[in-house]
């Protein structure tokens, strides 16, 4: 009867990977030790081989702090800006700068505050975002911006 599959932590898998890559001990005894197939030790310290230098790369983009990765971030911008594109660059031939600037305001108080989103069940991104934040004393929403005479 085969045992049951186990999900080995992070820390685990650093641990017996180091332990092996010393080489104070041979693959069955750190079996033995660690209560885990020689086969997986010699995974994890391949695995460890191969992505140890990415530890000191300082500088190279990381996961999100969410776990989800940036992958996600990424389609969401790359879909605003094709219908950026789309829906209003193309469609103007702008000469200026400050006519581009001009234009994309316009763009995207149309965007967040009158355009119905599908993913968002036709709503506006303005009426989701606000509609979420709580509404306090301290919150811009409930201070008025004209003092009533």
């Amino acid at each position: 009867m085969r045992r049951p599959r186990r999900n080995h932590s992070p820390a685990l898998k650093a641990k017996v990977a180091l332990a092996a890559l010393e080489g104070n001990a041979t693959l069955t005894e750190l079996a033995q030790r660690f209560d885990v197939h020689a086969n997986q030790i010699a995974a994890w310290r391949r695995q460890l081989g191969a992505h140890a230098a990415e530890a000191f790369n300082e500088g190279a983009p990381r996961e999100a702090p969410d776990g989800q990765g940036c992958w996600r971030d990424n389609v969401f911008i790359e879909r605003l800006w094709r219908s950026v594109k789309y829906e209003e660059v193309y469609l103007h031939a702008y000469e200026t700068v400050s006519d581009v600037r001009t234009g994309l305001t316009r763009y995207f108080t149309f965007f967040n505050q009158r355009r119905p989103h599908e993913a968002l069940t036709r709503c506006t991104p303005d009426q989701v975002y606000f509609k979420a934040l709580p509404t306090t004393a301290t919150s811009p929403r409930a201070i008025p911006l004209i003092p009533a005479a």
